[in-house]
């Protein structure tokens, strides 16, 4: 598109190419454009001429049927065959290997979380999120060490009667075994 002024007045060329690629003849109808006028103030219409176009030398039903229809060579059935084949094992391959990987991993994982479990006491106090936890780890231990006894009362008055004392995990990890020595124990083996 140009556009241009010329004694005060803007002209707009617009030009467009088409390039048709046609096997038969056929007819571009015309187009239509409005636009004012300004010099008489109205607007007009422009319509453009009617084009028939012959397509020299169109193809006839058996000729274009030989475009549509393309024929393979013996010789490219097998090549294509050949990638094919190609590509199957290698997505078998890459499914297999991953498979195993996949199956390694997993038990690698599960032979972690044995080990997880298979923590001694004192690391399983130390790991406990919750006075919960605490309890139901310490619990089998109550009878043996008023110590022990003292200290879960303290952390089921903090779970079910809301109380504030304080617990630390680490220190009672850490001072365990001397907690399961009881008091009285102690006297007699003096």
């Amino acid at each position: 598109m140009q556009k241009f002024e010329k004694d005060g007045k803007v002209t707009v060329i617009f030009k467009q190419k088409f390039a048709i690629v046609s096997d038969r003849n056929f007819t571009i109808e015309p187009l239509e454009f409005k636009y004012f006028d300004s010099q008489t103030k109205k607007v007009k219409i422009y319509r453009s001429k009617r084009y028939d176009i012959e397509v020299s030398n169109p193809l006839g039903d058996k000729d274009s049927q030989k475009l549509i229809t393309s024929k393979v060579n013996a010789k490219d059935r097998p090549l294509k065959r050949g990638i094919d084949t190609l590509f199957a094992v290698m997505i078998f391959g890459i499914g297999l290997l991953s498979g195993v990987v996949l199956s390694y991993l997993f038990r690698y994982l599960r032979d972690k979380k044995i080990e997880k479990k298979d923590l001694s006491i004192t690391q399983k106090i130390s790991s406990t999120k919750s006075e919960k936890e605490l309890l139901s780890l310490l619990l089998p231990f109550m009878d043996r060490s008023s110590k022990i006894k003292e200290l879960i009362q303290k952390i089921e008055n903090n779970i079910y009667a809301n109380g504030t004392n304080k617990i630390d995990r680490k220190k009672i990890a850490k001072e365990f075994e001397s907690l399961l020595v009881d008091d009285e124990l102690e006297e007699i083996l003096r």
